[in-house]
């Protein structure tokens, strides 16, 4: 589910959130909805997961949508990454998330000074590792990176640390 660069070159373009190939290239998983001509709801995209990840990802929305000026829309990637759940705050990228392989997946847009304000000693090594990658890959004129995480327990601890630095910077 690799982006296109183009796709990422202007950070307040839509599509600047789709997902890097960090993650979604090693789990090669099938999204869920891949079709633009079937927009699903945000419960059809919970229905795709199994009871426990569907209560995680539900809490995770919960969790985003508690904050104030962040909004919600079902919005479509592309036929790699199909339909997810796209965050915006006032308006810029926050993050999104999307349904793989009957699996919750997030990728996280943190410009440059957002990941300084992380404790990375406190996020999961894969996180660090998807972190690493997503700088190598960075927007050379923002400086932004999209950060893949699997929605695992791990996973939705680091993506509310890496969240809550987005939101103390807006960009």
């Amino acid at each position: 589910m690799t982006a296109a660069k183009s796709q990422r070159a202007a950070p307040s373009d839509a599509k600047d959130i789709a997902p890097a190939s960090a993650g979604a290239a090693k789990l090669r998983m099938r999204p869920a909805f891949a079709t633009k001509k079937q927009p699903p709801s945000a419960d059809d995209l919970l229905t795709a997961l199994e009871p426990a990840d569907s209560k995680r990802l539900e809490s995770t929305r919960s969790f985003l949508q508690r904050h104030k000026g962040v909004t919600e829309d079902v919005f479509f990637y592309g036929p790699q990454a199909g339909w997810g759940l796209r965050y915006l705050v006032e308006g810029a990228p926050l993050c999104a998330l999307l349904v793989c392989g009957q699996k919750p997946f997030a990728v996280v847009a943190l410009p440059a000074e957002s990941r300084g304000r992380v404790d990375w000693a406190e996020v999961s090594a894969a996180t660090q590792a998807a972190k690493q990658e997503a700088e190598i890959k960075a927007d050379p004129s923002s400086g932004a990176a999209w950060i893949d995480l699997l929605l695992n327990a791990k996973g939705q601890s680091d993506l509310r640390l890496l969240v809550k630095a987005r939101l103390t910077y807006r960009s």
